[in-house]
């Protein structure tokens, strides 16, 4: 038996490799089909990735510097030393029962994704309204990013942090409870399985969605569960261009499967291009085709003052798509619906205002419910 089967062997034994929590953790390493406790023996562990949820690699390292200066796999060392030695295997900080924490389980922070948003964003208005909010990245795959938005208020969680039973808040995609949390939100963004094509909750989780229309009736979620974090960005969706325009934007994003219907040719495609870029096609373009039925980029183009067009589905009527009135100004649903989104536009403005309020008691009474139901189970 080699050294490398030999220390696979002694991690294998020690019950503190979570193979699975590893690959969902990593994706790379999934995807590169590699052996996990391989993968952590050979690069892992320089990475300061986490072997499981019993384990910081990192804090390790940090605090023990006799093991750094060895340069043997920490893992490895507390294993056959320092478990014997009373070392620790992630750091102890007082548990702070004044203060119950929010965890959010969220992918490394991407501009362009909504969904992405809207997690990073409830974790800094929880922090902004006196919460005690952390973000747990889902995937450090990209280990020269901190996974974070520098303007938003976002610590990364701990190890530690999941010893004071916190409310980790996973959205629908997310499969089972990755984290092993004993007080479990989901967060229903949009259709569950529309995106993995699997559903895998709790039976003890609360539910909260973001849209109704997105629920199936199944879920039989109440009405007042509905958490809404709206638009955000506001600094650099505003119209700039009060003179000649030309041309159509477009965008796919959810909608890229179904059938192109307006000249392309010329089209600017708006998918995976920074904020900054996008606010700046929105005002030196006269319309935007959204194939995307439910994006935040509709009533973005419609504030830097270009047309959105939503192409509309087969067999959804205007009233089954937009089921919120306020949430339609300033968008067409279809072409013959123009007039409608150009009538509105001013009342759309004037509901920018209102959304950030309403996002702001929208999280607030969240916190409180998700407080009060997990503190009577």
């Amino acid at each position: 038996m080699n050294d490398l089967q030999l220390y696979k062997e002694i991690i294998k034994g020690s019950g503190l490799f979570d193979e699975e929590f590893y690959l969902s953790m990593y994706e790379d390493v999934k995807l590169n089909n590699m052996n996990p406790i391989e993968h952590y023996l050979i690069f892992g562990w320089k990475e300061g990735r986490y072997p499981s949820l019993k384990f910081d690699t990192k804090f390790y390292l940090d605090y023990y510097t006799d093991v750094r200066n060895s340069g043997m796999n920490p893992l490895l060392h507390y294993i056959i030393y320092g478990r014997k030695e009373g070392r620790d295997t992630f750091a102890k900080v007082p548990k702070r029962k004044e203060n119950v924490k929010f965890i959010i389980y969220a992918p490394l922070f991407d501009e362009n994704s909504g969904g992405n948003l809207v997690l990073h964003r409830l974790c800094d208005l929880l922090n902004k309204q006196g919460e005690q909010a952390y973000i747990w990245l889902w995937s450090q795959s990209q280990l020269g990013n901190n996974g974070i938005y520098e303007k938003f208020h976002t610590p990364l969680a701990k190890i530690y942090d999941l010893d004071d039973n916190p409310i980790v808040v996973y959205p629908e995609v997310v499969s089972g409870n990755p984290l092993k949390a004993k007080n479990v939100v989901r967060w229903l963004l949009y259709k569950p399985g529309f995106f993995t094509g699997e559903v895998n909750y709790g039976k003890d989780e609360l539910f909260f969605y973001l849209q109704k229309d997105y629920i199936p009736p199944e879920f039989n979620i109440p009405e007042e569960n509905r958490l809404f974090v709206g638009l955000s960005f506001l600094d650099v969706y505003k119209q700039t261009n009060f003179g000649a325009r030309k041309g159509t934007c477009y965008i796919l994003r959810k909608g890229k499967n179904r059938k192109i219907v307006h000249n392309i040719k010329n089209s600017i495609l708006i998918d995976d291009k920074s904020h900054k870029e996008i606010a700046e096609i929105f005002n030196n373009t006269k319309c935007c085709i959204s194939y995307d039925l439910n994006t935040a980029y509709v009533p973005y183009a419609a504030i830097c003052g270009c047309l959105p067009i939503v192409i509309p589905e087969t067999g959804l009527s205007r009233k089954e798509w937009c089921i919120n009135e306020k949430d339609c100004y300033g968008s067409a649903y279809g072409f013959r619906d123009i007039d409608y989104a150009k009538k509105t536009r001013e009342k759309l403005l004037l509901e920018i205002k209102l959304y950030e309020k309403a996002t702001e008691e929208s999280v607030k009474k969240f916190a409180q419910k998700c407080k009060s139901f997990f503190n009577s189970n």
